[in-house]
């Protein structure tokens, strides 16, 4: 996450949406001094949570995965004392909300390329069924993390409310350049692009990972919120779009 109490914001870190360029992007062009992050691995930017605040978000964990604690959603913030309810409820909280189905696919490819028994294999569907036999990447059976279990819809809940809004991943940039336009932060470091090179369809098309019905119906039946919420968002961001373009 991304905490600015100086321009009163909270930007949650949802996995596999462009989470850890955001994160990097915000540390590096928002000047706020007592701003609270946790670490961007990729490019080596140390998270301002101490050692023993990270043991003690571990430790509320029986399932702690290593990068948990990057991936917190608004009640946890509350529950680890990392901000109020007041502030929850006063500053503007956004996450990223990504197509269900491609974000199952970038997943995919991202603990792929991570197992060492599985990164040589050629790219198939059969494997992805091992990997992820109930729609989510079951760490057993690869090199999976809890976090592709999280759902997206579950990040800006507070109080059992939605209490935030989200940003489509495929619009990020118009997202984004709207929003620090609003706060009237110039962009001194343009938006980085970690991991794209994770994904073998951006770079030959012919491999890209095809999902059958029955992969799909498993995604379906644990995404299920994720699935609905992004339809809403899509058909919203679209009406909003096509209302600021239409001529009085």
């Amino acid at each position: 996450m991304f905490i600015s109490p100086k321009y009163k914001f909270i930007f949650l870190r949802v996995p596999k949406t462009a989470s850890t360029s955001l994160s990097e992007f915000f540390i590096k062009n928002v000047d706020d001094p007592d701003a609270i992050y946790t670490e961007v691995e990729d490019s080596k930017i140390a998270g301002t949570l101490s050692d023993q605040k990270l043991e003690e978000i571990r430790g509320k964990h029986d399932d702690y995965h290593p990068f948990k604690h990057l991936h917190l959603n608004l009640n946890q913030l509350v529950e680890y004392n990392l901000v109020t309810p007041e502030q929850v409820k006063d500053y503007r909280c956004f996450a990223v909300l990504r197509d269900p189905i491609e974000r199952q696919r970038s997943f995919y490819y991202f603990f792929k390329r991570w197992d060492k028994d599985l990164k040589s294999k050629p790219y198939s569907l059969k494997e992805y069924k091992y990997m992820a036999p109930l729609g989510w990447f079951d760490a057993d059976k690869a090199t999976g993390e809890d976090n592709s279990k999280l759902l997206q819809s579950d990040f800006l809940k507070f109080e059992g409310k939605n209490n935030g809004e989200y940003w489509l991943y495929e619009n990020l940039t118009e997202h984004l350049t709207s929003f620090m336009n609003e706060l009237n932060i110039p962009i001194n470091h343009k938006l980085p692009n970690h991991k794209s090179n994770y994904r073998v369809d951006r770079i030959d098309a012919s491999k890209e990972i095809r999902f059958d019905y029955e992969s799909i119906t498993s995604m379906r039946d644990y995404f299920v919120n994720d699935f609905n919420l992004y339809t809403v968002i899509k058909k919203k961001h679209h009406a909003d779009t096509t209302r600021l373009h239409t001529p009085n």
